[in-house]
């Protein structure tokens, strides 16, 4: 019986798409951010100590921090001001960014969070290519009140590479929030891991379009998506759809996603125990979002936010919805 060789694999109607330039990770480095996307009033409500680290980074970081430089075309004016260089490149922009926006009262929370006209957030950078040995580890929070579309391919180029994704989005109102993510791997031995959690209320709309494709030369490939969502109203709506497109023999590769509502089992055991209803609905959907919490650092760096400010600002949000 002849062996089974890659050589011999019929690849389909594989057609390997361009790579757009953006963000670049060179060899060997290794690249941590984490985007708070909210509105300048849900900010200002978590009593956090640490909130006058929402500002711009330092243009001299902490050692082993990567210092981003930002395209200007994939930057938009009207949400900043960063310093442009001579080479038409912007620096220090706040890439730990809590973006403010536009606000008026939520009719379906009880504490007054705001709602926008649907924008394409432009703080994120929509193209990143990382090389041989490189690591990227990403994270999105979205806090209640913002309406985006968040478009993001990653090109995992080079040997050995690693990229962590996660995500946390509270959507709330008419809050319309959209995650279209694209991850190519393009070259063998690399990694990929994608977790998104979302909780919709009011009349919310959450869409999740994952999509990873390996490329035939990227044998070895471990790449793995997931996408979790929970309910709270009965007018909310999620819309996910993650898929895979392999077109390589030798790799491990998942993906996965959940749509449901928070469990009544659960909440029965914690007011068997003197917990009031709507405390352990809040303790149900901390526990359902810390699982991307945890991937955030302890101590605040590079400009980023600490692990416990961001999940100060998560549970404010969340105590709204209960």
């Amino acid at each position: 019986m002849a062996s089974n060789s890659s050589k011999n694999i019929d690849h389909g109607n594989y057609i390997p798409s361009p790579i757009v330039p953006g963000i670049k990770i060179a060899d060997g480095e290794h690249l941590r951010k984490v985007f708070v996307l909210g509105s300048a009033d849900a900010a200002a409500g978590a009593d956090i100590a640490e909130s006058s680290t929402l500002r711009a980074p330092s243009r001299h970081p902490q050692s082993g921090c990567h210092p981003l430089k930002w395209p200007r075309a994939a930057m938009d004016s009207a949400t900043s001001a960063p310093t442009a260089d001579p080479d038409n490149i912007i620096t220090d922009h706040v890439a730990t960014s809590v973006l403010a926006v536009g606000s008026t009262n939520s009719p379906t929370a009880k504490t007054a969070l705001p709602v926008t006209e649907r924008v394409e957030v432009t703080e994120i950078p929509s193209n990143i290519e990382v090389g041989a040995d490189a690591t990227l580890d990403l994270t999105v929070i979205v806090l209640p009140g913002v309406s985006a579309r968040i478009p993001l391919t990653i090109d995992l180029t080079g040997a050995h590479s690693e990229v962590r994704l996660s995500g946390i989005y509270l959507c709330s109102g008419h809050d319309d929030v959209t995650f279209d993510i694209t991850m190519h791997h393009r070259t063998g031995d690399c990694r990929s891991q994608q977790t998104f959690n979302g909780l919709a209320t009011g009349e919310a709309k959450c869409g999740f379009f994952g999509k990873i494709v390996i490329a035939p030369d990227a044998q070895r490939t471990e790449a793995f998506q997931e996408n979790h969502n929970i309910l709270l109203s009965d007018t909310a709506r999620v819309n996910t759809k993650p898929r895979l497109e392999i077109y390589a023999d030798d790799v491990k590769c998942s993906h996965g996603a959940t749509v449901g509502k928070l469990n009544e089992d659960e909440q029965f055991y914690m007011r068997s125990r003197g917990i009031p209803e709507d405390e352990a609905k809040v303790l149900q959907m901390i526990s359902f979002v810390a699982p991307v919490l945890e991937t955030i650092p302890e101590e605040a760096t590079c400009g980023d936010l600490s692990r416990s400010a961001i999940a100060g600002l998560v549970e404010n949000a969340i105590r709204c919805f209960a």
